[in-house]
Formats: C-alpha cells, structure tokens, sequence
C-alpha cells in the first residue's frame, strides 16, 4: 500500500482513500444482523404454525408445504414492521456506500481529464 501512495505522490494524483480498520465491519454487520433477524422470524412463525398444524391438523406432505408458505407470508408481514429500523440501518448503509462510489468514480473522471 505504500508504494502506492509513494506513486500517486510522485505524479500528483489523487491519494487513495485510506479505510481505517473496522470500518467495513460495520456495514457489513448492518446487513448480517438484518438477514439473520429476516431468518429468526421466519423460523419462529415456522415452529408456531407447524405446532399448531401438529396440534389441529393431520400432518402430511401437502399440510407441511401449506404451512411452510404461510410461515413465509405471516414472517414476511410481521418483518415489515419488527425489522424496520434494522432494514433503515441497512439501506443508509448502502446509500452511502454508493455516495462514495460515486465520489470515487467523479475523483477518477476529473484526474484522467487533468492528464
């Protein structure tokens, strides 16, 4: 990494953005934590529905597919309201990950035009 700020400093390019260490850690934790509470809910809205199948219906293959996308269904609709902050977190999170980009891209633009 150092001679590469050694050559941009040589021929007066734009420095490389340093990224302190950790710093990735934390978006990518945004989108961990979002996927496994995604996973978590789903997987309680599963057991509480084929309990209750357990407890009211004769279980078969069909019953068990039944259940299965219903667990989707109610897991998806229970997250939309549970998981709002976490799923904020993420999409502020890849908003700025894609702001830098685009600062990044616009740096690179102006310094080839500079040439």
């Amino acid at each position: 990494m150092n001679s590469v700020i050694a050559k941009t400093a040589k021929k007066n390019l734009p420095m490389p953005s340093t990224v302190p260490a950790g710093y990735y850690a934390g978006r990518v934790k945004a989108f961990w934590r979002y996927t496994l509470a995604r996973f978590l809910v789903f997987a309680v809205c599963w057991g509480a529905l084929w309990g209750l199948g357990l407890l009211v219906f004769e279980m078969s293959p069909l019953s068990n597919l039944v259940i299965l996308l219903v667990a989707m269904l109610v897991s998806a609709v229970v997250s939309a309201f549970l998981l709002a902050g976490l799923r904020d977190d993420l999409a502020r999170n890849i908003e700025d990950r894609a702001t830098r980009m685009t600062e990044r891209l616009e740096e690179s633009r102006s310094a080839e035009d500079v040439d």
